[in-house]
């Protein structure tokens, strides 16, 4: 299975570089990967505060701000490769109430202009997609609760996202990423397409079987994709 998936990913970095400018993209022979932030949603600062308004205990919990410890740990967090989750398992230590707002927080997020209608039309027409995000496992477990029409299996699969209590941290753009995800990639499907707004995400998938495509708004992107 290892051997004819190299085969695959070689074989499409071929197809990407030769043939992919001239392609017609149908969901016979096209998968579409998702990045998540700043292409499926972005922050929402009014999101931001009505989570902040609705919390109860709002007091006792910003209180820890002024806990030196915590400070002290989430810095050391920050300088390793740990994703958010390591962040919110360590509040979750402090004060569950503590994980639950920063969880709440970090799912302040609105979908960004035309991508639901774009998403949900892809998902009609029969394209099988699938997450490839850095996001937090954890944290994307919450995002399936708030928008449960578009991360689901018959919209956009779970994919690819963090696991941050992997020995081995794997984000984009590491190579591996890429390798792992095309696991999830159907063999009798020649192309698969990754969005992301990141040049070097883009670049890591160009060079690793995937046809990268830079987001920069929803009308550029049908644009990319017929």
């Amino acid at each position: 299975m290892l051997f004819k998936k190299t085969l695959l990913i070689i074989s499409a970095c071929i197809i990407t570089q030769t043939y992919a400018a001239d392609t017609q993209y149908t969901p016979q022979n096209t998968e579409i990967f998702w990045d998540i932030h700043k292409v499926i949603i972005q922050k929402s600062k009014s999101d931001m505060l009505q989570t902040l308004w609705q919390t109860p205990n709002k007091l006792a919990i910003l209180s820890h701000i002024f806990n030196w410890g915590l400070l002290k740990d989430l810095y050391a967090i920050s300088k390793t490769d740990s994703s958010g989750g390591a962040y919110v398992e360590r509040l979750r230590e402090e004060d569950e109430r503590l994980a639950d707002f920063a969880m709440n927080m970090a799912n302040s997020q609105v979908l960004l202009d035309g991508m639901e209608d774009l998403i949900l039309d892809l998902a009609d027409k029969g394209y099988t997609m699938y997450v490839a995000s850095n996001i937090g496992s954890l944290v994307f477990d919450r995002l399936k609760q708030k928008y449960p029409h578009i991360f689901n299996e018959n919209v956009i699969k779970n994919g690819k996202t963090v696991d941050f209590q992997s020995d081995k941290l794997l984000e984009k753009p590491d190579s591996q990423f890429f390798v792992e995800l095309a696991q999830l990639r159907d063999e009798n499907k020649p192309y698969a397409i990754f969005i992301d707004d990141k040049q070097e995400n883009v670049d890591a998938a160009n060079n690793n079987g995937f046809i990268g495509i830079l987001f920069k708004n929803s009308e550029q992107l049908v644009q990319e994709l017929n």
